[in-house]
């Protein structure tokens, strides 16, 4: 069996729903870093024009040729406002191509391919693809340089695989998650995220993540090292050095 991200409780499930028991399984596992993306968590507004304004520059200023984004949001009404903000401060014509698209489960079918099969081309016109996790299954983009979230995942491994959609070509990356007035409630965000959003001041991103990530058979060594990064690690990290 191959997986390429799992906690230590999702491995003994596994294990178990398998009918396994642990001495018959030999593990090979490797720390699921990613030391190319720049994390950074973010207190703040539900105010887009101040949060995301240099999301907006970024469009605006390359054009055609801004880096690829994705913006993650957790609700269908949520992708629906930030794509809605994006448009109408762009000002795009409607007889140009559209440079940012919104992909959720209810974009009818062909609607999602035609954005898929366009995002994927380097030279595409969609800049930025506003989405649910929906565009998470099995899309392949290796050019995207910037992941945000707009609220947080409803979980570590689930941020961890959202965030995996960056700079999959090995250049360098950033991952921006913006936590603002109520999107860390209990009922839709589990403890480990809500504990990795209150504690981004204080340890290292990364770390943290990774920690949570830890399973038999990885090494401890490469987790110690995890945020010895030349080019700045995470937002914590930044102010720390």
């Amino acid at each position: 069996m191959l997986t390429a991200t799992s906690t230590d409780g999702m491995v003994g499930h596994i294990i178990h729903a398998l009918h396994l028991s642990q001495s018959a399984v030999e593990m090979v596992s490797v720390l699921p870093n990613r030391p190319n993306i720049h994390l950074q968590i973010q207190r703040a507004t539900d105010d887009m024009n101040e949060e995301l304004g240099w999301l907006l520059k970024h469009l605006k200023d390359g054009g055609k040729d801004a880096a690829k984004a994705i913006v993650y949001c957790r609700t269908i009404d949520s992708v629906t406002c930030v794509y809605g903000w994006l448009m109408s401060q762009l000002g795009t014509p409607s007889s140009q191509p559209r440079p940012v698209e919104m992909f959720h489960v209810k974009t009818d079918a062909e609607t999602q391919s035609r954005i898929v099969s366009s995002f994927t081309k380097a030279d595409t016109c969609i800049r930025c693809v506003v989405a649910t996790v929906a565009f998470d299954m099995g899309v392949q983009v290796h050019d995207i340089r910037y992941v945000v979230h707009w609220g947080p995942s409803t979980d570590i491994l689930s941020y961890w695989q959202e965030v995996g959609r960056c700079a999959r070509d090995g250049e360098a990356g950033k991952a921006l998650m913006y936590v603002y007035t109520r999107s860390l409630n209990p009922r839709f965000i589990k403890k480990d995220m809500v504990d990795l959003a209150n504690g981004s001041t204080a340890t290292c991103i990364r770390k943290a993540i990774l920690q949570h990530l830890f399973v038999k058979g990885m090494s401890a060594t490469e987790l110690t090292a995890a945020c010895g990064l030349s080019h700045g690690c995470c937002g914590t990290c930044d102010i720390v050095t």
